[in-house]
């Protein structure tokens, strides 16, 4: 993060643009709260849950913790108690390698593909009725420039791209299992 600048003296914001500030504020807490108790009650997973499950089964059934972060742009702490989480329903189990025991990766498992697959719909439903269908079709590409410049990373959809698209390949190297094998564990290593 940035350090903040003390050269500058700001004024407090004018009440039109406060306005916007606590819009953006509320707005995603709004949206992110609709939208997890939509999915909580047609499928019981969190938002949270969904996300990374979304996240595993486009890198194949496996990913590294520290990728999830990455994508995510949540902690390493937050994604291992994520995975807990998922772990205990059965959805995924931790995998670590003997070839680098600092790499941890989460797995999914067949059950845990049948809960995503089961909450598919139901996320799609309340993601057009609480976010996508609530923006003019016109103030989409200047909503996302907006949204994209305040994360202060213009190559944020490049380096999703490319840390997703190296975790696809280390699955589908030979000898590699193509995810989903199903068998749960704290803590197993393979080969």
């Amino acid at each position: 993060m940035a350090a903040m600048s003390r050269s500058r003296t700001y004024e407090f914001p004018p009440q039109d643009e406060w306005r916007i500030w606590m819009y953006f504020l509320k707005a995603y807490k709004a949206v992110v709260e609709r939208v997890d108790k939509d999915l909580r009650s047609a499928s019981h997973l969190t938002l949270a849950e969904f996300e990374l499950l979304h996240l595993v089964i486009r890198a194949h059934g496996r990913i590294r913790f520290i990728d999830l972060a990455r994508v995510t742009l949540l902690s390493q702490s937050r994604i291992s108690r994520q995975i807990d989480a998922l772990q205990a329903k059965g959805f995924l189990y931790r995998e670590i390698t003997a070839s680098d025991r600092r790499a941890t990766f989460a797995v999914l498992t067949p059950a845990g593909r049948k809960a995503y697959d089961g909450a598919f719909q139901p996320f799609l439903q309340a993601y057009h009725e609480e976010f996508a269908d609530l923006i003019p079709a016109r103030d989409l590409k200047s909503f996302g420039e907006a949204l994209l410049s305040l994360l202060k990373e213009p190559d944020y959809s490049a380096r999703v791209t490319a840390v997703m698209d190296a975790a696809r390949a280390a699955n589908t190297t030979p000898g590699r299992r193509n995810g989903n094998s199903g068998r749960g564990g704290r803590g197993r290593r393979a080969a």
